[in-house]
Parts: C-alpha cells; structure tokens; sequence
C-alpha cells in the first residue's frame, strides 16, 4: 500500500526485515500491513546510504544506470521522500545500515 493512500492520517513506517515494511497508522491505532519496498530496493537504498554513485551501484549489482535511477525513483515515491538524505536517514533508522 503506497504512503499516500493513507492521506490524512499520521503515518509512520516500520522496517520490519530486510524486504517488508509495515505502515502504522496512528489516528486509529490499526496495523496495515504492506510490501513497500521490494529486495532490489532494499539493496540500492543500502548502497545510496553507503554512498556510492549511481554508476557504483550500477556496477555493484550488475544492472544499468538508469535501472539505479528508475528504483532510486519508485524508493522516493513510495516512502514520500525527496533526496538522499532523507533516503539515508531512512535506512539508518530501518536498520539497513550496519555501524
């Protein structure tokens, strides 16, 4: 369920592992449970927080540039963000990153 589907309600994201995400809406206190960002997106948003390029990651997972782009694209879309620094935050409170 994409983020904006829950407009109008104080919404929060959850990792929970390293393929789902849950969404908590607040207003009611219901739990509804999604897939937002698939595998893939889970390992170009680790890399992005790590740093690397889009042509690092390109060639990291073997894919093309504009493959990088186009998932960098749908991550920002489904999580409501603009940058990569709100990406990196992201993963460092998801727990994608390691100390």
């Amino acid at each position: 369920m994409p983020v904006a589907i829950a407009r109008g309600y104080e919404v929060g994201l959850v990792h929970d592992g390293p393929t789902f995400c849950r969404l908590i809406v607040e207003d009611s206190g219901d739990r509804v449970p999604a897939t937002v960002l698939t595998e893939r997106e889970n390992e170009v948003i680790k890399l992005i927080a790590e740093g690397l390029s889009s042509k690092e990651i390109a060639r990291a997972l073997t894919i093309s540039v504009k493959t990088v782009e186009r998932h960098r694209a749908n991550i920002l879309a489904k999580l409501g963000m603009r940058d990569r620094t709100q990406l990196t935050r992201y993963a460092i409170r998801a727990g994608l990153l390691e100390p």
